[in-house]
């Protein structure tokens, strides 16, 4: 006698419907892990390039304020403040770096410049490019600006600098 074939029978055994599950499991872990590592580098570039824009603008308003000095001088360490007297303006414009955050202080009126700022160095040259003794002498003011990526941790600085030459040059 010849066993009997039901034609409704047709299909995947339970052992073969447990491997693709299993296969696409992995398949679904491998994709959730590259987007979440490619979320993670985009979150990333976006704080870098924050940063850059942060420095670049900070930059930027210290190079307008000591085109139009009649005076620049730096604190004694050189390194977090910086005072502009402009020609037309009876009060100074201060720089001052404190606790990470770079403050543009006009008279009574503060602004914010950039955050994560880790060191600032401020050189005053005069034409020749040798360091000006007093205020009237400076013809050049090189700004450094260290700025620290807070996502990315203490060890990840970026160096911005930039070399500003004053209208009025200095005395000779």
């Amino acid at each position: 006698m010849r066993p009997m074939r039901y034609p409704s029978m047709a299909g995947f055994t339970l052992l073969e419907l447990v491997f693709v599950v299993g296969i696409m499991a992995i398949l679904s872990a491998t994709v959730l892990t590259t987007f979440l590592c490619l979320n993670r580098a985009a979150t990333a570039v976006t704080a870098h390039r924050s940063a850059q824009a942060g420095a670049r603008h900070a930059l930027a308003a210290i190079s307008d304020d000591v085109r139009q000095a009649r005076t620049v001088s730096a604190s004694a360490q050189g390194s977090d403040l910086l005072t502009v007297q402009k020609a037309d303006a009876s009060s100074p414009v201060r720089y001052v770096l404190d606790g990470g955050v770079l403050t543009r202080r006009n008279g009574d009126s503060a602004r914010v410049l950039c955050a994560g700022v880790a060191g600032m160095r401020v050189d005053l040259m005069t034409r020749e490019g040798k360091p000006a003794s007093d205020a009237g002498s400076v013809a050049l003011v090189r700004t450094t600006l260290d700025i620290i990526e807070a996502r990315r941790g203490p060890c990840s600085s970026n160096t911005f600098s930039l070399a500003t030459a004053r209208r009025n040059g200095g005395s000779p």
